[in-house]
């Protein structure tokens, strides 16, 4: 893993490295910084104040009762539903509300700045910035917006976030091959709000 030691923003950073939070001089990415939690294995963004969104095979790994942490705190969460075809699974959060990102309606657009927030494989949170490159794909069956950045173990789930920092996919995965080569793969934010949305219509 490559870490860099200088600020950085949209328009101003080394593909293909993590970047603290401290580093990041985006204000519309602290939010999001503060909206991320680490699973024992994974990554998971608030998309409400006590809903959680990770990907399908996070839960898989880490189960239906666990807990993820906060900054500083520990929060119990229950798996409330999961969505094995397009990779994403939603739990409902204990205790007081969290800060959450807003999920973007809009699709994402060819060449767009996006940045994703996450824990790759650390206990800190860390940002990576890029573009999208190709959106609408289908690889290995799970609907996909393809983007630059930088991602390790651990950063599935990862929120993948706009210049105003709203969330337009969650992190799943690398190229086809599964490497990473730059080009990395997230589920559209389609597929979150549906999910959500069959939780308060069952």
């Amino acid at each position: 893993m490559l870490f860099a030691l200088f600020a950085a923003d949209f328009t101003d950073y080394q593909l293909g490295h993590f970047y603290d939070t401290w580093e990041v001089t985006e204000q519309a990415l602290r939010p999001v910084a503060d909206a991320v939690v680490r699973f024992a294995s994974g990554t998971g963004v608030l998309v409400g104040p006590d809903l959680l969104a990770t990907n399908h095979h996070v839960r898989e790994a880490v189960g239906t009762h666990t807990v993820v942490v906060h900054g500083a705190e520990v929060r119990r969460v229950e798996l409330l539903a999961s969505d094995p075809e397009h990779d994403v699974a939603l739990y409902r959060v204990h205790g007081e509300a969290l800060p959450h990102v807003t999920l973007r309606e809009a699709p994402v657009a060819v060449g767009e700045a996006v940045a994703v927030v996450g824990y790759p494989a650390t206990p800190e949170v860390k940002t990576s910035f890029g573009a999208v490159l190709a959106d609408a794909l289908v690889i290995n069956g799970v609907d996909s917006i393809e983007y630059s950045a930088q991602t390790w173990w651990g950063s599935s789930g990862s929120a993948v976030v706009d210049t105003e920092g709203r969330l337009v996919a969650l992190h799943w995965g690398w190229d086809a091959d599964g490497e990473s080569h730059g080009r990395l793969l997230g589920v559209p934010t389609q597929h979150i709000a549906s999910l959500i949305q069959t939780t308060q219509n069952p």
